[in-house]
This record gives C-alpha cells, sequence and structure tokens, in this order.
C-alpha cells in the first residue's frame, strides 16, 4: 500500500515518467529480496501484482507520461551552445567545462557533482585535488564505483581526458580555462574546493548544470523537453 501510495505521488504529484515510478517500484523489490533472501519475483506475491495493475492504470489515466522523450547532446549542438557563450565569464567557462568533461568522459552528473549546493561532500564528490595531469592530459578520479556511499580511497581509478590543442571542444582546454578565471586562494585546500564552483564559492549541482542545459539548448532552438543531465553522457 505505500508503494501504490507512492507511485501515484511520484506521476501525479511529482510528474514523473510511468517508467521511472516502475524503476523505484522494481529497486524496492530487489532490495527487500537481497534483505531477505526472497525471491519475490518468483515467488508471484499478489501484492506485487496489485503494483502491476496500478501502473497499467496510471498509463491509462495519463498516456503523456507513458514514454519520456530524452535525446542525446551531440557534437554540433555543442558548437552552437559555444557560441552563444562568453567564456570570458566565470559561469559561462565554468559550465562550458562541465558540459564537455561530462561529454568525453561520459559521466553521468551525479559522477561527480551533488544533487544540491548545499549537499556537496568533499569525501564524495569531485574537489580539485582530484584532478591531476599526466604530460597534457589531464586525469580525474574515477569517481563511479563510490556510489556516495564511501570516502575516496587509494583503489580508485583516473579517467583520462586528452588534450586537443585547437580543437573548441577539448575539455582539457576548457577545465584549465575556467581555472584560470577561478584560482585556489593560499588560505583554500584543494581536497576541499569542488572541482566545479559559483563565484560564491558553493559547489555546482546537477541541478544546476540541468537548469543550464536546459537554457542552452532552447537558445539553439531545440525543445528544452528533451534534454536532461543525460544528454550529455
Amino acid at each position: 500500500e505505500i508503494l501504490e501510495g507512492f507511485a501515484v505521488f511520484m506521476v501525479e504529484g511529482r510528474g514523473t515518467t510511468i517508467g521511472t515510478a516502475k524503476q523505484y517500484g522494481r529497486t524496492v523489490r530487489t532490495d527487500i529480496s537481497n534483505e531477505t533472501d526472497w525471491d519475490l519475483k518468483a515467488m508471484g506475491d499478489s501484492k506485487w501484482g496489485r503494483l502491476t495493475r496500478l501502473f497499467a492504470k496510471l498509463e491509462k489515466l495519463h498516456p503523456e507520461k507513458k514514454k519520456r522523450i530524452r535525446k542525446p547532446i551531440l557534437q554540433q549542438d555543442l558548437l552552437r551552445i559555444r557560441e552563444r557563450l562568453d567564456l570570458q565569464q566565470h559561469g559561462h567557462a565554468m559550465y562550458w567545462a562541465v558540459l564537455l568533461m561530462g561529454f568525453f568522459g561520459v559521466n553521468g552528473g551525479g559522477d561527480v557533482l551533488p544533487q544540491t549546493q548545499s549537499g556537496f561532500d568533499p569525501e564524495c564528490d569531485a574537489c580539485r585535488d582530484d584532478v591531476s595531469f599526466e604530460g597534457d592530459d589531464l586525469m580525474l578520479l574515477d569517481l563511479r564505483g563510490n556510489t556516495k556511499t564511501g570516502a575516496k580511497t587509494d583503489d580508485f581509478d583516473f579517467k583520462p581526458y586528452v588534450r586537443d590543442v585547437g580543437n573548441p571542444l577539448c575539455p582539457v582546454t576548457a577545465y584549465l580555462h575556467y581555472r584560470s578565471l577561478d584560482p585556489m586562494k593560499e588560505s583554500e585546500n584543494e581536497k576541499k574546493v569542488p572541482l566545479f564552483r559559483h563565484q560564491n564559492g558553493k559547489s555546482v549541482s546537477t541541478k544546476d548544470v540541468v537548469k543550464f542545459l536546459k537554457r542552452a539548448v532552447a537558445a539553439i532552438g531545440l525543445n528544452p523537453d528533451h534534454y536532461s543531465g543525460h544528454s550529455v553522457r
């Protein structure tokens, strides 16, 4: 009953797609199975059948929420976005670097950024100290294995970004330019400073990136409803 109420709230209250609500239900079922060693899917529990019927009912009531359109950002889209940016502005240079490092690093926003500005945790979100260089190439600590459940360790791998001098889509050039506009202060600790931060010092969040991306794609004539943070990945 709790899951049924939550599913209705997700679709009708939060506006999520029915597919997303189903995924939450499957996640809960898997977690219960893992904790109890009960294979609820194989058991065919009637209560899970009730949830399936509820989703079918929601699909009839809200056909527009049955499927969400998500399109990828292409290189030509990035070039068109770049034309509209003033890369001498801190914010524009920062978001441009975020987009390129996400694009070429195949990152989901949550791989390196907190969901909210206030949620930044230097133990599991990307910091300035997590970047190093091998020659001209940038190496970023690969945080995907962390899943926000534990601190960074020496066992983590690094994700490489190859520098391509002169290419307007070079992620290393974009990152270094952003850093030139936001240098570290002597009193700051690289292990505590977010990899990407606003001028007020707060971390860029995944929500910030999505808002920027939607404005950017709308400015080049694309439907912002078809793009999200995963579009960059």
